[in-house]
């Protein structure tokens, strides 16, 4: 006969400890299934180049340009990034680490992304579908130009900057802010 029962083994090796949650702690006991949403962090777009001229063609050389503005990396696998006036056209981003400061040209090509050369606009939602940053919109694009985010304000600029930091040429032409 077993001369130890099981509740002497218990009071021997001691009991578990309960464990302790906050109630209002998402997923805690009596919020069953409730998950968490992760955090992501915010990626810019700052340039749209939607009518290249030749001998540049649209599906090589047009592109939405994004930024990482944090002071950490982030990896943008999943976040999605939508064109057109009503966000019709979708495309979910892969596997890409874009350091801090860093400037991310995707391509046409690469995207399946049109940009309209009548009217077209930008944006860019995590993963938890959160919109994390939306462009202004144009009307007519200006050929060879880019639409570009410059000192906080949306314009044309005569000098695209695919993977950079936008430059626009100041009001009298002449020099290169």
């Amino acid at each position: 006969q077993d001369p130890f029962s099981i509740d002497e083994v218990v009071d021997y090796c001691g009991k578990p400890e309960e464990e302790v949650t906050d109630p209002t702690t998402p997923g805690a006991p009596d919020d069953p299934g409730a998950a968490t949403p992760l955090a992501y962090r915010k990626i810019e777009i700052t340039e749209l180049f939607p009518d290249p001229v030749s001998p540049q063609t649209d599906e090589n050389d047009e592109y939405i340009e994004l930024f990482n503005p944090n002071t950490e990396p982030v990896n943008i696998a999943g976040y999605k990034l939508q064109t057109g006036m009503n966000f019709t056209y979708s495309y979910t981003l892969g596997d890409i680490d874009l350091q801090p400061g860093e400037y991310y040209a995707l391509s046409r090509q690469d995207s399946k992304l049109t940009l309209s050369n009548t009217s077209s606009q930008a944006r860019i939602q995590d993963p938890n579908g959160e919109i994390v940053y939306q462009t202004d919109p144009y009307d007519q694009s200006n050929q060879a130009q880019s639409w570009q985010l410059y000192g906080g304000i949306w314009q044309w600029s005569e000098i695209p900057t695919p993977s950079a930091q936008n430059i626009q040429l100041s009001v009298d032409s002449t020099t290169i802010t």
